[in-house]
């Protein structure tokens, strides 16, 4: 009988919160940079079988962000169509996406991010997404959509904001709130209130730019005149949906498609999702604000 072996991502999640309160009372020094190293630490977790296979048919290449080989992959022929996946994830998560877009004339795209899948580095950072996803502006021109997942959805917008050209633009199950992320990223290593003010602190003297400010809220409404459709399940525990409605509550144009069921991780399979993807991309129907109940209860 084979023992399983263990994720040692598993254990540091397990342990991190148990022991970060005391490194806080010993060293608040060593806390807050604890805090910020684990902020851009993304956990590379084992893809599946199916994942394996997409990857197995696209076609390769890597191009090079501040030093590090960013994987990239490519499926089918036509317009192109960017995938940006969430923290800790891969582009072959939008396996399911790829035959029904390249049955439509789409071509898929999709990135494993830095530190992320099969691309290189340890730590991420919010702006070498970015700079991919301009890179790869460069390659391919613009795009006929740029789809996010979770985090990938701050990437897509942020990378607008930074000249990337693109007709629609596609959040799903995406934070939107500045405060929301650091407050849940809190929780999940159990710090203090304090870790976040330096936190905030930290990545404003780093990039210039307030954390506030790069956030899904405070972006999108810099750009109008793009047609912004928002998926989101009334279940998800990692990002709520109050997100999405916050966001459709400051921007009425943005479409917002709910889903009953699916949480944050199933909503990338499912047919419905993806077919209402295909039709805001290809169609031209006005906003309108959907519920659906899962089409199935599998992680596959």
């Amino acid at each position: 009988m084979t023992k399983k072996k263990k994720n040692p991502a598993s254990f540091a999640l397990k342990i991190i919160p148990l022991l970060f309160p005391g490194l806080e009372k010993i060293s608040p020094f060593l806390a807050n940079r604890l805090a910020v190293q684990l902020f851009h630490w993304p956990i590379r977790f084992t893809p599946t079988q199916q994942e394996k296979e997409a990857a197995g048919q696209a076609e390769k290449f890597k191009i090079k962000i501040n030093q590090k080989n960013i994987q990239v992959y490519a499926w089918g022929e036509g317009k192109p169509v960017l995938m940006v996946h969430g923290w800790s994830g891969r582009g072959t998560q939008f396996r399911k996406f790829i035959k029904p877009f390249n049955d439509r004339g789409l071509k898929v795209i999709a990135i494993d991010g830095p530190a992320h899948g099969k691309s290189e580095g340890r730590r991420a950072h919010a702006r070498e997404f970015v700079e991919t996803v301009i890179k790869l502006h460069e390659l391919y021109g613009e795009f006929e959509a740029l789809i996010g997942h979770s985090f990938g959805g701050v990437v897509n917008v942020n990378s607008v904001h930074h000249g990337v050209a693109a007709k629609k633009l596609i959040l799903i199950a995406s934070p939107t709130i500045a405060e929301a992320i650091i407050a849940d990223f809190l929780k999940k290593i159990n710090a203090s209130y304090e870790r976040g003010l330096y936190f905030k602190e930290w990545l404003f003297r780093k990039n210039g730019v307030r954390f506030e400010d790069a956030s899904i809220y405070a972006l999108a409404g810099q750009i109008p005149e793009m047609p912004i459709l928002v998926i989101h399940d009334e279940e998800d525990r990692d990002v709520p949906i109050h997100h999405a409605e916050v966001l459709k509550g400051k921007l009425p144009h943005v479409e917002l498609y709910k889903t009953k069921g699916l949480g944050h991780m199933r909503i990338l399979k499912d047919e419905k999702v993806i077919n209402k993807c295909i039709d805001f991309i290809l169609g031209e129907g006005l906003p309108v604000i959907e519920f659906q109940e899962p089409e199935s209860k599998s992680r596959n």
